[in-house]
């Protein structure tokens, strides 16, 4: 009889657990980052863990062969106990907005998103704005390695003027501003080497940056007519990312119809005590990837520089089609910031910015069957041009310049982010400068000289560190 029990006893322990490893087993994800563990987001992991909870509660009831009762109170007011404790530290999310991300020193990722939304505030019609003069430093990754990439971390400073833009000094006029997104605010790179701070010194002329990141068309519509235009500047230059732009469109109508003023993006499960409690423990007992995981495999390619060292690079996402919706409000934009920038009498350029793949290509090798060979590319930059030669409104395409220098076996593209390094920023620059030339501009009372004839300081080092092995 005692053997008998004893055998049931180990039946239930074996059952239980096998559910258990079962449970986990079947909800794990592909090997990736910011994933619990690597292959647990944040919401499955939690109901893993309440459901391994429940079945160790089960296996406690069932595993004696008497007291059933007894056993189901105890193990009803233990897990009681335990959600309500969980319940309370999630009140302060609940009530409050609290984000434990500080607490735990979790954020939800350490790439340069976390500058453009650990330095934010609401703004009613920005839906958020950097926090005037504050400032980020601290090691960030490039935004790829979320597909599985051995990080590569950069060191980052960054400071932002009275208005929440990457200026040194609190700008009252300005000859040139330079309105876009991520981009234009740069913060993988040093302001010194950003694209308005290097055609800066090609023009000889004060330039306001005025980019931020996770900026669509009709917000820097709002930056233009709120901060730019009071800065009296005779040039008006906006940067036009091909890779979300026009969702970004989208994107904010949706935010501002429903009233999200997301602040940091994410609700209440971002920014919760279990999420952050999970992560926190995820970091503790999980070593640094060391291996390249099959999505990031995917979109790897190698390029061969100038001085025949080959380095492996990421290509983020595919370009795809567009919606006459999306177009509809990204082009209203700009046809309204073209009017009201003429009517101040500054001139008006748009610049196309283009994604990875659209530079590298034909300059990269790939195993057949992989990103770089696979993915096609849109017609974005013909259309957009030709909307804005239609209507004479000055357009120039940044992928023949950046091309060209991949060509000559410069990389312009951090090789993890989607984002340009310092080349990639300085070549841009320098294409703008010679369009000025050409078009007869005068900025700073001078008629913009040849990018070659402007001496110009050396980019600043961009070493990235490497993460202790």
């Amino acid at each position: 009889m005692r053997h008998r029990e004893t055998l049931r006893r180990w039946s239930v322990r074996l059952g239980v657990t096998a559910a258990i490893a079962l449970l986990w087993w079947a909800t794990a994800r592909d090997d990736a980052e910011w994933m619990l563990w690597r292959h647990y987001p944040a919401g499955i992991a939690a109901l893993n863990v309440v459901g391994s909870l429940v079945a160790i509660a089960a296996a406690y009831v069932l595993g004696s062969a008497s007291d059933y009762a007894r056993r189901f109170v105890i193990a009803t007011v233990v897990l009681s106990a335990i959600f309500f404790t969980i319940g309370l530290f999630e009140l302060p999310v609940a009530l409050f907005g609290h984000d434990y991300a500080g607490d735990f020193r979790t954020p939800s990722d350490t790439t340069w998103l976390q500058l453009s939304t650990g330095v934010n505030r609401a703004d009613p019609e920005l839906v958020h704005v950097h926090v005037p003069h504050s400032r980020f430093v601290g090691m960030v990754t490039g935004n790829l390695v979320e597909f599985g990439i051995p990080p590569t971390r950069y060191q980052v400073d960054v400071a932002y003027d009275k208005n929440g833009f990457r200026n040194d000094v609190d700008l009252s006029r300005a000859d040139v501003v330079a309105i876009g997104d991520s981009f234009v605010e740069a913060a993988e790179v040093p302001r010194a080497d950003t694209v308005a701070a290097r055609l800066g010194l090609r023009l000889h002329a004060t330039i306001a940056n005025l980019g931020q990141s996770r900026y669509g068309p009709q917000q820097e519509l709002v930056v233009l007519e709120r901060y730019a235009l009071p800065l009296s500047p005779k040039l008006v230059i906006w940067f036009f990312f091909g890779g979300n732009d026009l969702s970004d469109a989208e994107r904010y109508e949706r935010e501002r119809r429903h009233g999200e003023a997301p602040a940091r993006p994410g609700g209440f499960a971002a920014r919760s005590f279990t999420r952050h409690a999970l992560t926190a423990l995820a970091r503790l007992t999980t070593s640094s990837r060391r291996t390249v995981a099959s999505a990031a495999r995917f979109r790897a390619a190698a390029f061969t520089n100038a001085a025949g060292l080959t380095e492996t690079i990421y290509l983020d996402f595919p370009e795809g089609p567009w919606t006459p919706h999306q177009w509809d409000l990204a082009t209203a934009a700009l046809r309204r910031a073209r009017d009201v920038s003429h009517r101040t009498g500054a001139d008006f350029l748009i610049v196309y910015i283009p994604r990875k793949l659209r530079v590298y290509r034909g300059n990269i090798q790939a195993p057949p069957g992989t990103a770089a060979t696979e993915w096609t590319l849109n017609n974005l930059p013909d259309a957009l041009g030709q909307w804005c030669r239609d209507r004479e409104i000055d357009f120039l395409d940044s992928t023949t310049a950046l091309r060209d220098a991949v060509h000559r076996g410069e990389s312009v593209y951090i090789a993890d982010d989607v984002h340009w390094n310092a080349r990639g920023h300085d070549v841009v620059a320098a294409a703008i400068a010679r369009h000025i030339r050409d078009a007869g501009m005068t900025i700073a009372g001078t008629t913009a000289m040849d990018d070659d004839s402007v001496p110009v300081t050396p980019i600043s080092s961009m070493a990235p560190r490497r993460p202790p092995q």
